[in-house]
């Protein structure tokens, strides 16, 4: 009796269990369900990168350093097989944008100031300033040049710029993307009252590019603005010697109409040289095709 009594007992606990499980199955399906279609939602809105930062340096003081230490490696190894993870480290924003919630699939927006070191930075803006008054007008009042290939600015590009948006990349996102030297530094020149609409940068290769936006110059304290992930303006005022870095078709951008001179330089950085249909329409461009062509300047090393 007491044999039959345990086995009894037993089965009641089993089948209890089954009930239960299934009851938690239940009420749990609709949660899942609910937080698979925000996600999907998102993705379409976003993109597939994610974004959670974990705890700031704020937040918990000298920790943010070592959690991206023991997280990178393991993030480089999906970023290998091009898992959609991005980590964001703990101050990805500079001026005052808000950091430190986790914020899946949210958009990649990477802010560094005072980028380069004082002496590094004046040989940049020296050689960009030389260059300025190249820049030709564009229909939407920009003036743009592309830098020819072996001018000293290029080169200092390559040598100062490069190292620095390389290791930023990797530091926020685990992605080893490289300095494209075969696509052309770009030199823009906003004067005052000159903008740029709302705009996503469009893809150059089969993976998603960043284009790095370094200011030179913001005589009149411009403003870049992008839509958020909770879909509300976020402001960046890229100062001199800063460096934005924005991934192709992600947030949506613009430059609000400047008050003063800005004078930026623009680069690519890409896991990949496969090319994308949009790389092709800008090489068949005219500017392109003049600096493809052009002979390359003999220049001292920077």
């Amino acid at each position: 009796k007491a044999t039959v009594s345990v086995l009894n007992w037993g089965w009641c606990c089993r089948a209890g269990a089954r009930g239960m499980g299934r009851l938690l199955f239940v009420a749990a399906l609709p949660l899942c369900v609910g937080i698979g279609i925000g996600c999907l939602l998102e993705m379409r809105t976003y993109g597939t990168d994610w974004a959670g930062p974990g705890p700031t340096a704020a937040a918990v003081p000298g920790a943010a350093p070592q959690l991206r230490e023991v997280i990178a490696p393991v993030l480089a190894a999906a970023a290998r097989d091009r898992a959609p993870i991005v980590a964001r480290g703990a101050a990805p924003f500079a001026a005052g944008v808000r950091t430190g919630e986790f914020a899946p699939f949210s958009p990649l927006v990477i802010h560094e100031e005072e980028a380069l070191p004082e002496a590094a930075f004046a040989e940049v803006a020296a050689a960009a300033r030389e260059l300025a008054g190249k820049a030709e007008r564009q229909g939407d009042g920009r003036r743009n040049l592309m830098i020819p290939k072996g001018h000293r600015l290029a080169a200092l590009v390559a040598k100062h710029l490069a190292p620095v948006c390389e290791r930023a990349i990797f530091d926020e996102t685990a992605l080893r993307a490289k300095y494209v030297k075969e696509f052309p530094v770009e030199l823009r020149v906003y004067d005052k009252g000159v903008g740029m609409q709302w705009h996503r940068d469009y893809l150059l290769y089969a993976e998603r590019q960043f284009e790095m936006v370094f200011t030179v110059s913001n005589d009149g304290a411009g403003v870049t603005e992008y839509i958020g992930r909770d879909r509300e303006r976020v402001e960046v005022a890229t100062a001199a010697n800063s460096v934005l870095l924005i991934r192709a078709e992600g947030v949506r951008h613009r430059v609000r109409d400047v008050p003063g001179e800005r004078i930026i330089l623009k680069a690519v950085f890409s896991r990949t040289l496969d090319k994308a249909p949009g790389l092709k329409a800008y090489e068949d461009s005219p500017d392109f095709q003049a600096w493809a062509e052009a002979p390359p300047k003999k220049r001292a090393e920077p």
